[in-house]
């Protein structure tokens, strides 16, 4: 019997943290997951009663909070747990994932707690440098740039929409494998996007590149891959195209770029991947997408 999903929920209550726990629950997860949900107070050594006060109050605003956030993961079914620490939080996190050994680590981008600041921003950037394990990054949407997950015209609740960035790597093959052992069935809407980046566009040198014998084999390579791991996914959910683009030598901008023209909720990327055409999602693309990305993003190792 496979061991159960853990997920390791980072939260400072704020609409950013909620944001990444909303795309949690919209992911179509097992119904044997194991989730921890934890947060972090500032630790300081208390030099009289009015601090002790204050670290008391703390904890119990960070109790309550993780209580809150269990009791809608045990809705789903979920075997829950709350966790409370006292240090850094990015510290902590990575820490405590990384002794439960956990599958996902799920953060928010940036927010507030109580009198302190969590900086999930910085937070998610050393959860998806330094946990060992896949790291889910959730952000607010802004209203006006759509992508609400209802259907404005039949108020059902929609398909995720979800870009896949694939590049033949082993990290995003591991992404592909990830996505194909979810239950996505028809709750899943997966765009699979392979770049050919281009090595240089000075003085004309890309379009010499683009008529070359290794650029022809290097494209039809790309496209087998892109094929096969479209043809993985389909086990999983019917709901799944492949895009193949070849403009620039930038991939994370056309990852981004794609991720608008879709309106998807939730862009994969793998980490520290190393494609056998071309250098396409090595961590540094995986950070710009994590950095510049206008929603949620999901990083698989």
């Amino acid at each position: 019997m496979p061991r159960s999903m853990k997920v390791f929920v980072a939260t400072d209550g704020s609409d950013y943290s909620r944001a990444a726990i909303e795309m949690l629950i919209r992911l179509p997860l097992p119904r044997t997951v194991e989730a921890t949900v934890f947060t972090a107070t500032p630790e300081f050594t208390p030099i009289n009663a009015e601090h002790k006060a204050l670290m008391k109050q703390l904890g119990e605003e960070a109790e309550r909070l993780v209580s809150k956030e269990v009791e809608q993961l045990g809705k789903l079914g979920w075997s829950t747990r709350t966790l409370v620490r006292e240090g850094h939080a990015a510290k902590e996190i990575v820490e405590a994932a990384t002794e439960s050994e956990s599958d996902l680590v799920v953060v928010g981008v940036r927010g507030l707690m109580g009198m302190t600041q969590f900086l999930l921003g910085c937070v998610a950037q050393k959860a998806v440098k330094y946990t060992p394990c896949s790291v889910l990054v959730g952000r607010v949407r802004d209203e006006s740039t759509g992508s609400a997950f209802v259907d404005a015209e039949s108020t059902q609740i929609r398909p995720l929409r979800v870009l896949l960035a694939y590049d033949g790597s082993n990290a995003a093959k591991a992404a592909v494998e990830l996505l194909a052992s979810l239950p996505l069935r028809d709750r899943a809407d997966v765009t699979v996007l392979s770049v050919l980046t281009v090595a240089t566009t000075f003085c004309g040198l890309d379009t010499i590149e683009r008529g070359s014998d290794s650029w022809l084999l290097r494209k039809k390579k790309l496209r087998g891959e892109l094929d096969e791991a479209t043809a993985r996914l389909r086990a999983a959910t019917p709901d799944v195209i492949a895009v193949m683009r070849q403009d620039g030598p930038d991939a994370s901008q056309q990852i981004l770029e794609a991720a608008r023209e879709f309106d998807v909720d939730l862009i994969v990327v793998g980490h520290k991947g190393r494609s056998a055409i071309k250098r396409f999602l090595l961590g540094s693309v995986a950070n710009r997408v994590v950095h510049h990305a206008d929603r949620s993003v999901l990083v698989v190792r």
